[in-house]
């Protein structure tokens, strides 16, 4: 009896050398995306802080509007500033 080639049944699973090279591809794509990753993070703490910053200052001014009086907003470090229209204070660290 001939045997037909198309009915020779494979054994199912995977090899030891297909799951090393599944694990090399993985850990090489890991180490190529995680330096944009970190820049990711950097880039939307910067932009919350630049939210936080223009929110504050929008705030100042409707408030100096309404009182009718100077509000200041002083920047006291690249980290901190302060919004201060007599009575109210703000100290915010960025």
């Amino acid at each position: 009896m001939k045997k037909d080639m198309r009915h020779i049944r494979r054994q199912q699973g995977f090899t030891l050398l297909d799951i090393m090279l599944v694990l090399i591809i993985f850990v090489l794509l890991a180490t190529l995306s995680l330096p944009s990753y970190g820049d990711l993070l950097s880039r939307n703490r910067l932009n919350a802080a630049t939210v936080q910053v223009m929110s504050d200052l929008m705030l100042a001014r409707k408030r100096a509007l309404s009182q009718q009086h100077s509000v200041r907003v002083i920047f006291d470090s690249p980290q901190s500033y302060r919004i201060w229209n007599g009575s109210l204070r703000r100290f915010l660290r960025i």
